[in-house]
């Protein structure tokens, strides 16, 4: 079995089990927003060809942005076939990009509790996988560190059963932590570039939450009226996605590999 499928395969069982816990209704008591008047995008809608069900055009169909880098991620993750390891961790978090797409589609266009919880809960695995990477990196890379990662990153999200701000918490943790092992890594490999990336990743990571928490604030600037803040947060999330694999690939580039080897001997 391809390294490639065997990684979409691996991300499908997770988000399937995301999926059936969501739907025997354990997670029904979490704490989500719904309903349109969360997004300033509604109160500036004006006559289009798009359907009727498809009330904010601009926060859909960008979450196809996420299919499109999640593709490229794949499309890199075959150049990198003779390091098994790492073509591996770039295809799990490609996948979970492509995934990710259509679940964020899905809670925009319904405004469903359960296509929230979803959403919210399929974020956290992308900054775990960031700490697995880093492990990658430093060549201690394994199967049980991988799982026990993993699995610590799904189960943080019953937070939410504890507390109205589960998410925000387990959210908060996943990205500090992701963000210490990613400059860890920086510091012991990394060069010009692979830094160029890495301040590209953080920068749009912090225009993402910015840009979702102050939609409506945003709005009241006619710059961000057709295109709103949660519209541009999530070309940042994108953003973040891409400079993500490109940060790793760099690390993970022969150039650098062979540094490592030198500092080594």
């Amino acid at each position: 079995m391809g390294i490639i499928v065997k990684a979409g395969l691996h991300v499908c069982v997770i988000i399937l089990f995301m999926e059936l816990t969501i739907l025997m209704g354990l997670l029904d008591e979490v704490h989500t927003e719904c309903g349109y008047q969360f997004y300033a995008e509604t109160f500036f809608q004006v006559p289009s060809l798009f359907p009727s069900w498809l009330k904010m055009p601009a926060n859909s169909l960008i979450n196809s942005g996420y299919i499109a880098v999640g593709m490229y991620g794949l499309w890199l993750s075959r150049k990198f076939c003779h390091k098994p390891d790492f073509s591996y961790c770039l295809a799990v978090f490609s996948w979970m990009a492509v995934c990710y797409g259509p679940i964020q589609f899905c809670r925009i266009v319904t405004q469903n509790h359960r296509a929230a919880v979803l959403d919210q809960w399929v974020t956290l695995p992308f900054f775990a996988w960031v700490i697995v990477w880093c492990l990658c990196v430093c060549s201690v890379f394994s199967k049980s560190w991988c799982m026990c990662i993993s699995c610590l990153s799904v189960m943080s999200y019953f937070l939410t059963l504890l507390t109205i701000y589960g998410f925000e918490i387990a959210l908060g943790l996943h990205i500090a932590v992701a963000i210490g092992a990613a400059t860890c890594a920086q510091y012991k490999y990394g060069d010009r570039t692979s830094l160029i990336a890495l301040i590209g990743a953080f920068a749009n990571c912090c225009g993402f939450v910015f840009l979702k928490l102050y939609d409506h604030e945003l709005a009241r600037w006619q710059m961000f009226q057709t295109l709103t803040g949660h519209f541009w947060s999530k070309v940042c999330d994108c953003l973040q996605i891409y400079f993500v694999c490109e940060f790793y690939c760099r690390l993970n580039s022969d150039k650098i590999l062979n540094q490592k080897i030198g500092k080594s001997m």
